[in-house]
């Protein structure tokens, strides 16, 4: 959800919206994690960067 957010420029309670939506559509039984939870997790993964592999 977070990525998901990143690419979309979205909010987290829209990003809520558009998680469950997508599950709802394919047919999924999985919790969308709630904009609080969203806005926990987001805070660690600001911090991450991408490793990048480097070929020697």
């Amino acid at each position: 959800m977070l990525t998901l957010r990143l690419v979309s420029h979205l909010a987290l309670r829209q990003v809520e919206g558009f998680g469950g939506s997508v599950l709802r559509l394919l047919g999924l039984d999985l919790c969308v994690p709630d904009h609080s939870t969203l806005s926990r997790r987001g805070r660690a993964f600001a911090g991450r960067q991408p490793r990048v592999a480097r070929h020697d």
